[in-house]
């Protein structure tokens, strides 16, 4: 088998998400490990967070345009990036199928929390426009106006009104709508409003008795298939020991949802105990999926292709629906 297409679709730089480090060999990292696309996330509540011995906390923002302006300088970060030629940002499906594993890395441009749009639906068309924003997960962990996340008591029962307008838009844009940190009450709220596939970046499957909140259920990850989505599998070490219980794992999860519907999600640079910190041996999952049970097409699906069809779907949907200012 010649080496498939990887894409991680979800995915962090340290340069992105702590913007006041020094620069990072992202594209280098892409690149040795045989990466050929990552779905790039900008956290508007990043400043916010701080990791803890139980896990993270969430301050309050020290003004009303705290998240706005830490919002632009990531932003620039990426543009500097795109402009020196360290990565090429990918703005379609088109462009996701005809990119060279051997060439420039690619980028998706996503955000994972909407807290920057403040209430602006018409934000969304400008980071579509000028960003190249393609993927929008509704919130993190600081409390949204969209929609409940999963580690703050519930206030919108699931989604908010603005919640679904932001829904909504991103279909009628074709931007993926991620619904990573979502409670279940939202995720389920996101997909009875969603006219187009939705995805959950980075997650895993909640075992019976488990009690993580940051897990789901098997039969919402069914309800995203349903949709014609993908669940994003994190190589969380404290699930999958080993590359091979995450390839198991990954085996599991198709044999219950339809290997259509699985993908990798890293979450890379932001979660702790990776399997594939930096990247480091992402390069043998390949061989990992065939060793266990996987043929060479649903390899080449789970790490690329259904991806790409996603993103596909999606654009023709959007391509359905009368663009025009929000």
């Amino acid at each position: 088998m010649t080496h498939p297409m990887l894409i991680d679709i979800h995915c962090h730089s340290r340069r992105i998400l702590y913007p006041n480090t020094a620069p990072e060999d992202f594209a280098g990292a892409l690149r040795r490990n045989r990466v050929s696309v990552a779905v790039l996330n900008v956290v508007p509540d990043g400043p916010l967070l701080a990791f803890t011995p139980g896990g993270i906390s969430v301050s309050a923002p020290t003004d009303d345009r705290q998240i706005g302006r830490y919002v632009a300088k990531v932003f620039e970060i990426i543009e500097s990036m795109v402009a020196a030629g360290e990565v090429q940002r990918i703005t379609s499906s088109a462009e996701l199928a005809a990119l060279s594993e051997t060439g420039t890395p690619g980028i998706v441009v996503g955000i994972e929390g909407a807290d920057h749009l403040g209430g602006d639906l018409s934000r969304i068309d400008r980071d579509y426009d000028r960003h190249k924003l393609r993927q929008m997960g509704l919130v993190h962990y600081l409390k949204s106006a969209l929609a409940d996340n999963q580690t703050e008591e519930e206030s919108h029962n699931g989604i908010s009104a603005f919640g679904k307008k932001v829904v909504q838009r991103c279909n009628a844009l074709g931007i993926i709508v991620d619904l990573a940190h979502l409670s279940e009450r939202a995720m389920r709220a996101v997909i009875a409003c969603s006219a187009a596939p939705v995805i959950c970046s980075h997650s895993s499957i909640r075992d019976p008795g488990d009690d993580n909140v940051r897990l789901m259920p098997a039969e919402i990850a069914r309800e995203i298939a349903a949709t014609g989505g993908l669940i994003g599998v994190w190589p969380n070490a404290t699930i999958f020991p080993t590359p091979e219980c995450y390839a198991a794992g990954l085996y599991r999860l198709a044999q219950d949802i339809g290997v259509d519907h699985v993908a990798i999600g890293t979450d890379r640079a932001g979660l702790q105990t990776s399997l594939f910190p930096d990247y480091t041996g992402a390069e043998n999952l390949p061989e990992h999926l065939q060793r266990s049970g996987f043929s060479d097409p649903d390899t080449r699906k789970i790490l690329g292709e259904n991806y790409i069809r996603v993103f596909a779907e999606i654009e023709k949907i959007a391509a359905q629906k009368e663009y025009k200012s929000a």
